[in-house]
């Protein structure tokens, strides 16, 4: 008789997905995993949609690959401004956005009203004129270069996220804001606000026991380079070198180095010279 089917018959790839900017309706609702590339230039401008949004991601595993193409606003409009990502769902994951250029947009990766992406993926992004980005849980953004940010503080980095071999410039208040468990590594910090900015920060009291590592970073021209003051319980800072700096942070928590204007502070071998 006929042969039984496989229990798990394989499913063909339909491959990468293209999205051409000259068909594009705003907001465009991505609701099956896959990887989509941009064709061209992308421009959010006011009235597209009710939330001035690019892509509402209705699905687990997708990525938007820019193609080495830019998504660009005017970091205004209704309902916070300018997006380039919401969540379509209450938790959202494993959504990666790479490849490509971001300019004066108010927000990258969006979260709160109820909604959030889990686990998200920042990769080989020029970002220009970009408020605020926040990291959720089990985030990660490497080999990005931020420029002039639309609004104080950088990036706020969730649990368990990680930032390295980004390069964070012209920027006030804090350049990484880290909560519990993050790393941050690699990085280079540099042309802060003199009299407000701090290379990386745990400033939120709910950071206690935050147990973040924070190594091997170069941070020059900022007010304070690294302040641990709410989160240095069980968090490191390890090997990080600041230049032309007008005050020191507080690393005095467990497992930090008391002085941080040392040149061996312990084993922890960070160098800081005002």
């Amino acid at each position: 008789g006929p042969l039984a089917p496989p229990e798990f018959a394989p499913v063909a790839s339909t491959g990468p997905i293209p999205i051409y900017p000259q068909d594009f309706v705003f907001p465009r609702t991505i609701s099956e995993p896959g990887t989509y590339v941009l064709q061209g230039d992308l421009r959010i401008d006011d009235g597209m949609s009710a939330l001035n949004t690019a892509f509402i991601i209705d699905a687990d595993n997708v990525t938007l690959d820019l193609n080495g193409y830019e998504i660009s606003g005017d970091g205004m409009g209704p309902a916070g401004g300018d997006r380039v990502l919401f969540p379509g769902n209450t938790t959202v994951r494993n959504t990666t956005i790479r490849n490509g250029r971001v300019r004066d947009i108010n927000l990258l990766i969006t979260t709160g009203l109820g909604v959030t992406f889990e686990a998200p993926r920042i990769e080989d992004l020029m970002i220009t004129g970009v408020n605020a980005i926040t990291l959720n849980d089990f985030g990660v953004m490497d080999r990005c270069v931020i420029r002039d940010p639309g609004s104080d503080n950088v990036i706020f980095m969730r649990n368990d996220a990680v930032v390295r071999d980004c390069v964070i410039s012209g920027f006030a208040g804090d350049a990484i804001s880290v909560l519990r468990r993050c790393v941050v590594e690699n990085n280079v910090i540099y042309d802060g606000d003199p009299n407000n900015s701090t290379g990386i920060s745990a400033s939120f009291a709910a950071a206690t026991e935050g147990r973040n590592t924070i190594r091997h970073n170069l941070i020059n021209m900022v007010q304070t380079p690294i302040d641990l003051d709410f989160g240095a319980t069980g968090s490191r800072a390890q090997n990080n070198i600041a230049t032309m700096f007008r005050s020191f942070g507080d690393l005095t928590g467990y497992d930090a180095p008391v002085a941080p204007n040392s040149l061996t502070a312990g084993p922890f071998h960070n160098v800081f010279v005002p």
